[in-house]
C-alpha cells in the first residue's frame, strides 16, 4: 500500500540523493575515476546488503579502470551530456531503477513466486535514422510501425497472456489443476 508518508520518504531520499549527485558530478570533471570510486563508496553506504561485497568491489575495479568500456562510457556521459541530463540519468537509473527497482522486483518476486524481469522492451517502430553505434533499430526497414491503438492492444492482450499464463502456473504450483500446455513440470 502506498501512503502519503511512503511518498514523502520517496521524495526525501530522491531529494537527498540528488545533492549528492550534484556533489559528484562538480568533482568529476577534475578526477573521473576518483569520483566514480567515490559514487561505489556512496552506493554501498546508500544500498548496504543488498548487494554482495564481491558485487561491489568488481563494481568499482571495473567502472575506475579508465580502459573499461563502463568507465568510458561514464566519461562520454560526463564529457558530452549537459549536466542537468546527466544528474536526471543518474537520479532515474540509479536511484529509482537500480535501488527502488531492485527492491520491488526482489519482493514481487518472493510475494508472487515467479521470476520478474529488471526490464521490458518494447518497440513501437524501427522508423530510427540516427545509426548510433550499437544500435540495431536503424538496421532494420522503416515500414515496422505499429499504431498507437495496435501498439496498446498488443500490450494489452500480451500482458493478459502473460497474467493468465502467471495465475495458472502458480495455481499448480499450490496443488490446483490447470497447467499451461508445454509448461507442466518445467522449471
Amino acid at each position: 500500500m502506498n501512503t502519503a508518508f511512503d511518498s514523502l520518504t520517496h521524495k526525501m531520499q530522491r531529494a537527498a540523493l540528488g545533492k549528492t549527485v550534484d556533489l559528484v558530478l562538480s568533482h568529476a570533471e577534475k578526477d573521473p575515476a576518483k569520483t566514480v570510486g567515490q559514487i561505489v563508496d556512496l552506493s554501498k553506504q546508500f544500498y548496504g546488503n543488498s548487494f554482495s561485497e564481491e558485487t561491489y568491489a568488481h563494481a568499482k575495479q571495473t567502472l575506475t579502470d579508465p580502459n573499461s568500456k563502463w568507465s568510458k562510457l561514464i566519461n562520454c556521459v560526463l564529457n558530452q551530456l549537459d549536466p542537468n541530463v546527466a544528474r536526471t540519468t543518474a537520479l532515474n537509473l540509479g536511484y529509482e531503477a537500480f535501488f527502488r527497482g531492485t527492491k520491488t522486483i526482489r519482493e514481487n518476486r518472493v510475494k508472487y513466486q515467479c521470476n520478474i524481469p529488471w526490464l521490458i522492451l518494447f518497440d513501437p517502430t524501427s522508423a530510427c535514422n540516427m545509426h548510433c553505434v550499437g544500435c540495431w533499430a536503424g538496421e532494420y526497414g522503416h515500414k515496422n510501425n505499429l499504431s498507437f491503438e495496435d501498439m496498446m492492444s498488443r500490450f494489452k492482450s500480451q500482458s493478459e497472456e502473460k497474467m493468465a499464463d502467471l495465475d495458472h502456473e502458480t495455481n499448480n504450483r499450490r496443488g490446483g489443476g490447470y497447467a499451461p500446455r508445454g509448461r507442466r513440470g518445467s522449471r
